[in-house]
């Protein structure tokens, strides 16, 4: 390519100079802002095309509207029945024997009195169960007692030798039973916080061994902490009791005391 041809020359007849033209390359640069102006009117116009049947599509096209309701169902459900139990009928049962008591005298502490219940004499205990109210009625001779007794026996742990045989009795405080009132009623005292006509019941049972030793405090019936320790104080201070003796020889009893403490009325 001479001088002058290069001054008129494109830059791309430059690039290919002695060059297949031919050639693929040089062809598609040659051509390429007319195929890029075709290329974008193609598209441009398939897009308006698309547009313009969408818009036809839709005016056309009759709208329907599905009127139809699906209802649904839902089972109603029975809860089970439930079978009632049969009523218990309570047992009846037979009311135990009356048989002849006598009071054995509950003690009863005040604040500031002291309550004073009439004894019983020993001939009318020995025929009667012991118990903290007096009913009337036949000696309890062979016959079943459903209350607890107050007195209770233990096997004889220990052998003790025979001696001269003696009618059987309970075991004793020493100096009797008015002793034994006397010293509950001079070593007891009420707790404070009882309100004014309150009552409060505690019932101890112990142990009268075979030589008199006090042992083994129970609380059978509790009042609170306060009193029962109030209770079991005051028997700890027990000297030895006489024994119960049964066929000459002695043996060792269970006893119960109850007492009950009453609040002072202002």
């Amino acid at each position: 390519m001479t001088s002058n041809e290069i001054l008129k020359a494109d830059v791309l007849d430059i690039l290919f100079d002695n060059r297949n033209k031919q050639y693929g390359a040089y062809v598609l640069r040659k051509n390429y802002n007319s195929r890029l102006g075709m290329a974008l009117g193609i598209s441009l116009s398939s897009v308006l095309l698309f547009l313009f049947l969408a818009r036809m599509d839709r005016s056309s096209s009759p709208v329907i509207y599905d009127d139809k309701k699906e209802v649904v169902v839902i089972n109603k459900i029975i809860p089970p029945s439930i079978k009632k139990p049969d009523p218990i009928i309570p047992k009846q049962t037979t009311p135990p024997p009356v048989v002849k008591e006598r009071n054995f005298v509950n003690l009863v502490i005040k604040e500031d009195d002291l309550v004073k219940n009439p004894m019983t004499t020993q001939d009318d205990l020995m025929n009667s169960i012991i118990s903290n109210r007096n009913i009337d009625g036949p000696a309890a001779n062979n016959i079943p007692i459903i209350n607890d007794a107050v007195v209770e026996k233990t096997p004889v742990k220990e052998e003790v030798k025979p001696i001269e045989m003696a009618p059987s009795r309970e075991p004793e405080f020493p100096g009797g039973q008015d002793a034994w009132m006397n010293f509950l009623r001079k070593n007891l005292n009420a707790p404070a916080g009882l309100e004014p006509g309150e009552k409060k019941t505690v019932s101890i049972r112990f142990f009268v061994s075979v030589d008199g030793v006090i042992a083994d405090f129970e609380v059978v019936q509790s009042a609170g902490k306060v009193f029962d320790n109030e209770v079991i104080r005051v028997l700890k201070k027990m000297l030895k009791w006489k024994p119960a003796i049964q066929n000459g020889q002695p043996i060792a009893r269970a006893f119960t005391q109850p007492v009950t403490f009453i609040g002072m009325e202002e």
